[in-house]
């Protein structure tokens, strides 16, 4: 009985760490870490015993080593290092979930919390937003990054995204108020698709639009749903791109280029290289190619931003090399660093992940899967903490040992 109140007890830790998790992530990740030490007392070390599971866990951590052995051959070890603590927690959280997975009753937590520290983020930009377009009379107060400035808008309408799909996932089991209750279902459910459009990320709405739809099917094939959300969720979509669309919106220029075949306005920082979006996004991929062809087993962890910038600057586009570019693709920035092997694992990560999640018939995992999966090829996910973090601590949560009981 003391065990059991004392753990808890120790929930509040998860649930402060949820919610400051959009607001404060240095001191979110402290009250993780002070929980995690915490409930592993309490819980005898259980190894892995599903060999799929025990797939997932071992990829990130080969996935990691190759970064740590690049170090061998880069010359920007300092630079190395930093990466190697940026992503930690690939093999921090697979080691945790190797010895001690997570209970359904924390994954229910997880995932309640979850939504409302980002129903309250979002609440936190629209007065942010309103109060700035008051003062200032700018809409696009509430547009990208003037709307999400707690973090990059590819990465909050990710979380968005989750948030979004964790309530479906409640309302299909009819767990808490929130899944039973319609009207509050409802409300969270437009709330969240509305900043997903103001956030204006266009690959990360793209994909997260999409997923949601795709759940929601699921869950409406096998009947485990109604059709009111649903059709719910198109009609928040369909409010979103009709009634908050702007005619300078990012969407726009982006539909504009692809449909006229124009190449964009060539800026005065490149004598050879437009940077519309479209070509943007692509001489990027081809100038981390250009390496990753070159370098079979990798650049090394420390020295990919200083090769990329080179051939920038051999192509004459002095805007990336000034400001020192990514790939915007974690599977070319992975190749790049560590050669065509780390590719290979990466795709076996997300790709294993989500076949795992359909013999658990788990949609939310595969969503997790797919999610990052698929902005992996639009943003290198992996070279921030948020992306590495957003991944490592749902897969802590998502992943869970049925055999527990509290």
């Amino acid at each position: 009985m003391i065990q059991n109140q004392k753990i808890s007890y120790n929930f509040w830790l998860l649930i402060g760490s949820l919610f400051l998790y959009p607001f404060q992530i240095k001191i979110s990740l402290l009250l993780l870490i002070i929980y995690l030490l915490i409930t592993i007392r309490f819980n005898k070390p259980v190894l892995i015993v599903n060999r799929h599971a025990l797939f997932l866990v071992i990829m990130p951590l080969l996935l990691y080593l190759l970064y740590v052995l690049s170090l061998i051959y880069t010359d920007n070890t300092r630079h190395g290092l930093r990466d190697l603590e940026t992503k930690a927690a690939l093999i921090i959280i697979p080691l945790i979930i190797l010895f001690y997975q997570r209970s359904l009753r924390e994954r229910h937590l997880f995932s309640f919390w979850y939504i409302w520290s980002f129903v309250l983020a979002c609440c936190y930009l629209l007065v942010d937003s309103f109060s700035d377009w008051i003062l200032a009379g700018d809409i696009q107060s509430f547009y990208y990054d003037q709307f999400s400035d707690l973090m990059h808008p590819t990465y909050f309408t990710m979380c968005l995204t989750l948030a979004v799909m964790f309530v479906n996932e409640l309302v299909m089991e009819k767990r808490t108020f929130i899944g039973s209750n319609r009207l509050i279902s409802s409300a969270l459910l437009f709330l969240l698709t509305v900043s997903m459009f103001l956030t204006s990320s266009r690959a990360g709405l793209s994909i997260g639009w999409f997923l949601i739809l795709f759940q929601l099917m699921v869950y409406l094939y096998y009947r485990k749903m109604s059709y009111f959300m649903p059709a719910y969720f198109v009609g928040c979509m369909l409010f979103s791109v009709i009634v908050l669309s702007t005619s300078d919106s990012r969407f726009k220029i982006l539909i504009s280029e692809v449909t006229s075949g124009e190449s964009g306005v060539i800026k005065a920082d490149s004598s050879k290289v437009d940077v519309s979006p479209v070509s943007h996004r692509l001489t990027l991929y081809k100038s981390a190619f250009r390496v990753m062809a070159s370098n079979p087993l990798g650049v090394g962890v420390g020295d990919v931003q200083d090769e990329l910038v080179k051939v920038y600057r051999e192509i004459g586009y002095q805007k990336a090399a000034e400001v020192r570019y990514n790939p915007h693709n974690q599977f070319l920035q992975t190749a790049v660093a560590i050669g065509w092997a780390g590719m290979v694992i990466l795709i076996f990560i997300f790709l294993g992940l989500f076949i795992y999640a359909l013999r658990q018939q788990d949609i939310p995992l595969a969503g997790l899967s797919s999610l990052i999966g698929l902005n992996a090829l639009f943003e290198s996910v992996f070279e921030v903490q948020r992306g590495v973090l957003l991944f490592a601590i749902c897969l802590l949560f998502l992943v869970v040992n049925k055999h527990r009981s509290d």
